[in-house]
């Protein structure tokens, strides 16, 4: 089939694809329902109106909805299921009436539009006029799949399968992408019940090659058109499946509508009959846009759609050979004063109300209204921003409650609204040197000299708002009602903030195309805001000249410290190379000086003291002085080598059952050997033997900790063991163990730190670990070992077969296998999986695992982690070293007998039954009931088959050769370099959205989210849920989109690497909309973000992350705990488990390795964060 070809080929478009099962005899393994979509990147800072005016074929062939259904392993082609009608334009008389010859975006679509009468006119046909009503709501589109018998229900851009309404609680349809086509669905059932059966019959028949688009209207504030708060669909055109048939006439599509019995639009012919020349159709056209344009909303609603039908003089056969848009120009105004009054509420008090007003007033002008007109909607703007600024109306509610909110502004008498932005005071300093009293005392200066701060200024505690080089947030912080001093230690992005032109001639051009019209702009409006907000600003550069020299006069004044999270956070980690950091940072600030005008900028060598009240007025009156006459020191350059003791942190990287817990109980006796001291779940321990002559001591100390151990040291506190315990205990003995686990760990380090330096201390950790929580892991032992002094060498211990048995099943058994159920795609075999199931069914003890079926569904669960690693060195971080294990053995200490069976029918059906119970399990450790008989299954089949273990002698044998195979290679660190200057400007470490300039609108969501848990918790909860004092606000709200760390990057996540880098060097910006607020009382909160509308605005996400606003979190929860909650909170996000708009509790949520009782409250009406900007942190 050449479109679905085409399809697969074609740059400008991809697939959006999802999997779905299906019992029909002709889908065995399932079939891919693909929709078709626009690739964001072809845009190129081009509307799509443009990108299609200028590709007439992407016009002609990507539709307004495009959908194909292909099987699974079949091959071939894709069959087409749903397509809408083409892309069409709004009709421009302006440019009808000038030369079409020219190139502008209005022009190229009235030359199409001109070109298609011509050629119908020119074969000896007429045209005939069909204006149909533009319903203002939500694109909904039908057809119908003979090949699994179900309708095709559709939003503009993404379609769904359901036979019945029963089908769409299906769990393949909760996603939140599929909530608008889930709307449409269910109102089309709704529509199907009360029709006859005949036409039921008839729309299957009818729909089964073509596909019947509408719109869902009314039941949305949304919109500006009142359709009523019931919502429903209206119906009004039908287009052919196949071929270049735009859609049937509309007369037909009406008349064969109106048989069925669905609603229709209003249909009307214009004119007295079909046009027999162009002139006649084109100035009917122009009556027609007249007319529409004057009238008022309530006559037109938004307007019309045209339809050009080409009709054969002979009979009545037509053809539909164009489309266009007319809407009136009361819609379009109000339309535009409703960007406006967002846009305002956006710029939260930074954007003028006359400054709004004006930009409105423009826009009404050359539509040709009146002036009494135009004076009353720009009285009613006015009296609308002022309003919304008194009463701080986020941009969302301004949305979704427009009409209302301007009826209420009529009878509006407030006069509050935002002042001029004051002048702005910016202090470079180094690091740490700035004190509270100094940084006070200037800001008194400063306002005594009425040079700068106005009365109610505040202190700027932390120097993100000049810092981080956003514009629009560095503008509204600098405004009246908020913060107009600023602390910053970071001369490189106040650079890029108050010179972004300079930055980007600078840097780096690799693969950079021209700028287009729209880039162009772009940079200019960047520029000229970031000019504006340069001259408003007066630098002092205080204290770097100095800065390698010690003052001993400052000490006295360091009560208290004004310490910034930034300076705190590089301080503290970046402790033992001050010198060469602030030698960077100083060569940065001279930079920044000397690029920066010198009436604004005072280069003040010297840190005074408070009592040098001399020193400081002549900081706030030297402004002015020439650059000249401040001599500037050499920059001194020194390198530090790394000084502090080194910990080897052994991780093992496996899955139950491998014996993990044995080969590290044997490198700790190897380590209590060669060790100093030996520490054992936190406890010091006596060294090995010491009535024989001693090796010379490698290690200082080694340690072992394992987190079962602390749990079953709980559960015998409570009396139980592994075979006689609940669910609920284990998780509640979990969250006590894991407190025991981190401190054993945390206090192992500062024994490290304490020893003599350059001293080796080996720690061994007895816990499974995936690929995920071992990144985690590794990020939270560098700080660790940031914080107290040492040096990290983290190894990761991959538990490889090593003696596998061959197996019996023939290669072709093994390729029939592949056809059915797909790739394996885990790092270990099913016949590895298989001897760790046999070992964990044979367990008579262990601290939280018995021989059971929850033991191969954790088994299971711990696999699933693992999904679609190749290779288990294929971790993508390189401060984890990987070392082969090869430990787990099929052959001689195998503990199932299966693995030599000369009859392979065992084998294959327990590799039957692994693929089946993966396949099912869709999220491991989720709910164990439907797997459960399969896993049944497994354990009966391991154990008809014979289990044994191998005798003590022979597994300690196999562990101490194992051990002191990997014993030089654990113990050897990677070479130290000879200098190891640290980079202060970082590379990229994770790629994020922005959304810092809506804080006022997330605090709000906060609040609420605060008051709902208060509200629907008990008595003995706390009032406020969030209190300030206690939880921490991040340094810059954002959504991370990739996390790329330290280490070398897999091919996906490299190319959405390289595509964030694009969109931050052309300053794209995205929406996006908050779904879910989220709250774990005494832990953190944050706001989930809806990944499916990020993804189709073209914004590149690994399909790991999940997005979210981390808004708050208490000690010792991190931001990147977020992840945790939200990944554990996932399946209760969904409609289907009753979470309202009031919200509800999940008690004793498993959150890792802790439980918490977390808050869901889903937002009835979304809130919207617009124009968020890509970042690179």
């Amino acid at each position: 089939m050449e479109i679905w070809r085409w399809v697969q080929n074609c740059p400008a478009v991809h697939l959006v694809s999802r999997r779905i099962a299906t019992s029909m005899p002709g889908f065995p393994n399932g079939l891919m329902l693909h929709d078709v979509a626009i690739t964001r990147s072809r845009l190129r800072g081009r509307s799509e109106d443009l990108l299609f005016a200028e590709d007439p074929m992407l016009l002609r062939r990507l539709r307004r909805g495009l959908s194909f259904v292909e099987s699974v392993g079949a091959g071939g082609d894709a069959t087409l299921v749903r397509r809408g009608l083409p892309k069409f334009f709004d009709f421009d008389a302006q440019a009808m009436s000038d030369n079409l010859d020219g190139g502008s975006f209005s022009q190229k679509v009235c030359r199409s539009l001109v070109g298609s009468v011509k050629e119908a006119i020119s074969s000896g046909s007429i045209i005939e006029l069909s204006r149909l009503d533009k319903a203002n709501g939500e694109n909904a589109q039908v057809s119908y799949f003979t090949g699994t018998g179900q309708w095709v229900l559709c939003s503009k851009n993404v379609s769904l399968l359901a036979a019945n309404a029963g089908e769409l609680e299906l769990p393949q349809w909760s996603d939140r992408r599929y909530r608008f086509a889930r709307h449409v669905a269910e109102l089309w059932f709704a529509q199907l019940s009360v029709l006859p059966e005949a036409s039921r019959k008839l729309l299957e028949e009818m729909l089964a090659s073509r596909t019947l688009v509408g719109e869902m209207i009314g039941g949305s504030g949304a919109h500006l058109v009142d359709y009523g708060a019931l919502r429903r669909l209206q119906w009004f055109a039908i287009v052919p499946n196949y071929g270049d048939e735009l859609c049937w006439p509309p007369s037909s599509s009406i008349a064969f509508l109106q048989q069925t019995g669905l609603p229709t639009v209003t249909l009307k012919i214009v004119g007295q009959g079909p046009f027999k020349s162009v002139e006649e159709t084109l100035s009917a056209l122009q009556e027609t846009f007249m007319v529409t344009e004057k009238s008022k909303l309530e006559d037109v609603g938004e307007g019309y759609v045209m339809y050009l039908t080409s009709k054969s003089r002979k009979d009545d056969t037509g053809q539909v050979v164009n489309l266009a848009k007319m809407k009136s120009a009361d819609y379009r105004l109000l339309r535009r004063m409703r960007d406006r009054a967002k846009l305002f509420a956006q710029r939260a008090g930074s954007m003028l109300v006359d400054d709004a007003v004006e930009e409105y007033r423009k826009e009404a002008t050359s539509a040709g209204l009146s002036p009494e007109i135009i004076n009353q909607r720009a009285d009613s703007l006015a009296r609308l921003c002022r309003m919304i600024f008194t009463e701080d109306l986020p941009p969302e509610v301004v949305d979704e409650q427009f009409l209302t909110l301007l009826q209420r502004a009529e009878s509006f008498e407030g006069t509050r609204a935002p002042g001029r932005a004051a002048p702005l005071l910016c202090v470079i300093a180094p690091p740490g040197e700035m004190t509270t009293t100094t940084w006070k005392g200037l800001q008194d200066l400063v306002q005594s000299e009425k040079e700068g701060l106005s009365t109610g200024s505040e202190l700027a505690q932390s120097p993100e708002a000049l810092q981080k080089g956003n514009l629009s947030t560095a503008w509204h912080d600098s405004t009246a009602s908020r913060k107009r001093s600023f602390l910053n230690v970071n001369p490189q992005e106040l650079e890029k903030l108050f010179l972004p032109a300079r930055c980007m001639e600078e840097a780096p051009r690799k693969r950079r195309r021209s700028q287009d019209v729209m880039e162009e702009k772009q940079q200019q409006a960047t520029t000229r805001l970031a000019s504006s907000l340069r001259k408003r600003c007066r630098f002092l550069f205080w204290g770097w000249s100095d800065v390698h020299k010690d003052c001993p006069g400052q000490e006295s004044d360091m009560v208290p410290a004004c310490a910034t999270r930034f300076e705190s956070r590089m301080l503290e980690r970046l402790k033992p190379h001050r010198p060469q950091v602030l030698s960077k940072l100083r060569s940065q600030a001279q930079r920044l000086w000397t690029l920066l005008p010198a009436s604004q900028t005072c280069w003040l060598p010297t840190l005074p003291r408070m009592t040098q009240a001399r020193a400081l007025s002549t900081m706030v009156g030297s402004f002015g002085t020439a650059k000249e006459s401040a001599k500037l020191e050499p920059n001194p350059s020194s390198t530090m080598p790394w000084s502090g003791s080194t910990v080897i942190v052994v991780i093992p990287l496996g899955l139950p059952g491998m014996g993990k817990s044995s080969l590290l109980e044997r490198l700790f006796h190897m380590g209590q050997q060669a060790a100093v001291k030996a520490y054992r779940q936190g406890k010091l321990e006596k060294p090995g033997d010491h009535g024989v002559e001693q090796p010379p001591k490698t290690l200082h100390s080694v340690a072992t900790v394992s987190s079962d151990e602390f749990t079953g040291d709980e559960l015998k506190m409570l009396g139980m063991d592994a075979t006689a315990r609940s669910s609920q205990d284990v998780v509640r003995c979990r969250r006590l163990a894991a407190g025991q686990y981190r401190r054993a760990i945390e206090d192992f380090f500062e024994e490290a730190a304490a020893a003599d330096p350059e001293k080796l201390h080996l720690l061994l950790l007895d816990k499974n670990h995936p690929p995920s929580a071992l990144r985690r892991e590794a990020q939270v032992l560098q700080e660790l070992s940031t914080k107290v002094g040492c040096r990290l060498c983290l190894k990761a211990l991959a538990i490889q077969p090593s003696a596998e048995q061959s197996s019996a099943v023939s290669s072709d058994l093994l390729e029939e296998e592949e056809k059915h159920f797909g790739p394996w795609a885990y790092p270990w075999s099913p016949t590895i999986l298989a001897e760790c199931a046999s070992r964990l069914l044979l367990r008579s003890s262990h601290d939280t695992l018995s021989g059971n079926e929850t033991s191969l569904f954790v088994l299971l669960s711990f696999l699933r982690l693992h999904h679609r690693l190749a290779k288990l060195s294929d971790l993508g971080d390189t401060s984890i070293e990987v070392v082969e294990a090869p430990y787990i053995s099929t052959g001689t200490l195998a503990s199932w007998h299966g693995h030599s069976d000369a009859h392979p029918w065992h084998q294959l059906e327990l590799r039957a039954l692994f693929h089946q119970a993966l396949l099912v399990m869709q999220k491991p450790f989720a709910n164990e009931e439907p797997v459960r008989p399969l896993l049944s299954a497994i354990a009966r089949l391991l154990l008809a088959s014979g289990l044994r273990s191998p005798d003590a002698g022979s597994q300690s044998h196999h562990a101490r050769d194992c051990a002191e195979k990997l014993w030089p290679s654990l113990l050897q660190p990677p070479a130290v370099p000879e200098s190891t200057e640290p980079d202060v400007i970082p590379a990229v470490r994770y790629v994020a959205l922005e959304v810092e300039p809506h804080h006022r609108t997330l605090e709000v969501s906060l609040q609420r989210l605060s008051d709902a848990m208060r509200i629907i918790s008990d008595l003995s909860e706390e009032a406020e849920a969030f209190p300030s004092h206690l939880f921490t606000w991040p340094q810059a709200l954002h959504v991370t989109t990739c996390y790329v760390g330290g280490g070398a990057l897999p091919e996906d996540q490299r190319e959405i690497l390289t595509k964030s880098k694009h969109l931050f060097w052309e300053a794209a910006a995205f929406d996006c909309l908050v779904t879910h607020l989220v709250g774990a009382r005494g832990a953190l909160a944050f706001a989930v973000v809806d990944e499916q509308r990020l993804r189709d605005s073209g914004l590149p996400i690994v399909d790991a992350q999940r997005p979210h606003i981390t808004l708050c979190t208490r000690q010792p929860w991190q931001p990147r705990h977020s992840n945790d909650v939200l990944k554990a909170a996932t399946p209760f996000l969904e409609d289907s488990v009753g979470v309202c708009a009031s919200g509800k509790w999940i008690r004793n949520l498993a959150v890792g390795t802790a439980v918490l009782d977390v808050f869901v409250l889903k937002l009835e009406n979304p809130v919207l964060l617009s124009s968020n900007a890509v970042k690179l942190c």
